[in-house]
């Protein structure tokens, strides 16, 4: 539901302690003039808690990758070790 008034948004940001949503996120922004200093403290607090958040997600999700791609590329060293020896002694019986 999309704020009407500065004063919605003065009341989420004081008397609701929930994560903000994107989607409200989205509507704080042309009210973000008229927000005073300790709720514009408020609004940064929360963003930089989810920037955080997106981070730690970010990060462990290359981690991930990170392991994945390092056995793939010990994978295709073996395989390639594999198949340069198949082909010597194909080689070297022909």
């Amino acid at each position: 539901m999309p704020f009407r008034s500065d004063l919605e948004v003065q009341n989420r940001l004081q008397n609701d302690s929930s994560p903000l949503t994107h989607e409200e996120i989205r509507d704080m922004l042309p009210f973000l003039r008229t927000l005073g200093e300790g709720h514009i403290r408020i609004l940064w607090a929360q963003l930089s808690l989810l920037t955080m958040q997106t981070i730690d997600r970010f990060n462990d999700s290359s981690t991930i990758l990170t392991k994945r791609l390092y056995w793939l590329t010990w994978a295709l060293v073996a395989l390639t070790i594999v198949i340069t020896i198949f082909t010597i002694l194909l080689w070297s019986k022909s």
